[in-house]
């Protein structure tokens, strides 16, 4: 059970604590004094709900200071605590001040936080409520105890247990809707088989076109060399019409050439023979400078150098 609860800047509480005893806790007090905003407290603590910040007290001075909801028991301290520094769950043992912190879990509480205070809405009535059981009808009492005996998850499964076949059947429904509506949709391609067949006589026709438009391509080009080797024989008929006439010219022009070699030489000798001719008549005049020299040196011996006889008169007019 819980030994304390504590409740701090939550709507119309500043700071409230309240020693809980043993069994059924009655909270009362005039209109308007707060009791209603205890309740909201707790639930609050209980299913993290509302998820807003609207319960805000009036009685905060300061910005950083937090709203927060706390309950001792058995030794913890659990604590639901909003404000501008933190926003989560604390739990915390109160002789070694150890704990554990939980934040950013969303709308969900911790399961930690759930088993240590092992309350929920049936433990929970305010003034506005209708009194437990005696108002209710025998299906809701029922369903109550159920679930305080853990009965109720009969009904859960039974429940669970419905939904899946009432899906399964919706399922089943929607499938052999489809199905017929395929079966339908399916026989207006009855004729698919002799259209198949149409198109695979396509597929051969089209092979065909692709074979005889590359035979064709071939033939084009075979037409076109034909065309171009015929130039290329008119040129050659031309070319044999004037051969013979080409072959004429070409002899003259052979014995021409011919002719212009024997003349240069020719020329070749002719320059040789006339510097024979300037060497000869160099040659000549030194011989007749020498035969001169050498009448002069038979004159001044007096004496033939063959026959050793005197030179004289006759013999030196002969000299």
């Amino acid at each position: 059970m819980w030994d304390k609860l504590c409740v701090s800047n939550f709507q119309s509480q500043k700071q409230t604590e309240l020693n809980l005893s043993e069994g059924v806790n009655v909270i009362r007090g005039r209109s308007d004094s707060g009791k209603s905003s205890i309740i909201r407290a707790i639930r609050w603590l209980l299913s993290n709900k509302p998820s807003g910040f609207s319960f805000k007290s009036d009685w905060l001075k300061k910005k950083d200071d937090p709203t927060f909801v706390q309950v001792e028991k058995d030794g913890k301290i659990i604590t639901r605590e909003r404000g501008n520094i933190f926003n989560g769950y604390t739990i915390k043992d109160i002789k070694s001040q150890e704990g554990i912190v939980f934040e950013a879990m969303g709308s969900d509480v911790p399961n930690e936080v759930l088993g240590l205070l092992n309350l929920n809405e049936v433990n929970i009535q305010s003034q506005h409520d209708r009194y437990f059981l005696l108002q209710n009808s025998s299906g809701e009492v029922a369903k109550k105890l159920n679930k305080v005996v853990g009965l109720d998850i009969i009904d859960k499964t039974l429940s669970k247990i419905n939904s899946i076949v009432n899906e399964s059947n919706r399922q089943a429904v929607s499938t052999t809707n489809e199905c017929v509506a395929k079966e339908q949709e399916l026989r207006s391609y009855d004729g698919l088989d002799e259209i198949g067949e149409k198109i695979n006589a396509l597929d051969l026709l089209y092979d065909e076109i692709g074979e005889v438009e590359r035979l064709i391509t071939i033939l084009e080009t075979c037409i076109s060399n034909i065309e171009q080797n015929t130039e290329t024989l008119k040129d050659l008929d031309d070319w044999l019409e004037i051969e013979s006439s080409f072959l004429i010219l070409k002899e003259k022009v052979d014995k021409i050439i011919e002719v212009d070699n024997l003349i240069e030489v020719l020329e070749t000798y002719i320059g040789n023979i006339e510097s024979f001719e300037l060497a000869i008549e160099n040659w000549d005049e030194e011989v007749e400078d020498l035969q001169e020299k050498y009448s002069k040196l038979l004159m001044s011996l007096k004496v033939c150098p063959l026959c050793k006889q005197k030179i004289g008169g006759k013999r030196h007019a002969r000299i």
